[in-house]
């Protein structure tokens, strides 16, 4: 199994993130590779994502089922792939700023990186760019860290996923480079949509 989890500071109190998140139309837009978003019942989402590994592209529906729901909180859910065989796990977190920060984690790296999975991790968000048709953003790590005036809170991301199939040594390996450049690229978006130009 292999994930990703990323964690930022959004300047919004818990309930507007809350709000933002607890409906998946608000932000599945921002996962890379989003087409469509339907809903099953009021637990069960499927969505349809295309990816572009490599050479390979492929478009794929995953059945997207929340296991807990803690209101205002967290939330947890399981994937489930409909046309590929992919199992899962993901969760998002938020916390009032004024709550102890959480460390920034990347459960998929090493603590420290070698040349080839710099070289990796650097092509996976050049990917993620052109995939979203968007050029680099401005480091955003400043205005993580800084304090701003008003209530703010905490998101974290985290994605855990296990390619199944003869293919899934090879699917894994062409994954793994992208999913922690992709939760950052969620958190970042969900950031910036709630933040706006308001800074």
């Amino acid at each position: 199994m292999i994930g990703g989890e990323h964690s930022v500071r959004i300047a919004r109190p818990v309930d507007e993130l809350w709000s933002y998140l607890a409906s998946f139309s608000s932000w599945a837009p921002h996962v890379v590779g989003f087409q469509s978003l339907r809903e099953v019942d009021d637990k069960t989402t499927v969505w349809t994502l295309r990816g572009d590994v490599g050479i390979l592209s492929r478009e794929v529906e995953i059945e997207v089922t929340v296991s807990a729901w803690d209101e205002g909180r967290s939330a947890a859910f399981t994937l489930t792939g409909l046309t590929e065989r992919l199992d899962g796990t993901g969760s998002f977190e938020v916390r009032p700023a004024e709550e102890e920060a959480p460390a920034p984690t990347v459960a998929a790296a090493p603590p420290k990186l070698g040349w080839w999975a710099r070289f990796r991790r650097r092509m996976a968000r050049r990917m993620i760019r052109r995939a979203r048709g968007t050029t680099p953003a401005p480091v955003a790590a400043p205005a993580d860290t800084a304090e701003t005036a008003g209530p703010a809170s905490y998101l974290t991301f985290r994605l855990e996923v296990a390619p199944g199939g003869p293919m899934a040594p090879m699917v894994e390996m062409l994954m793994e480079p992208l999913l922690v450049p992709a939760a950052e690229d969620l958190s970042l978006q969900i950031k910036q949509a709630l933040e706006g130009g308001a800074r």
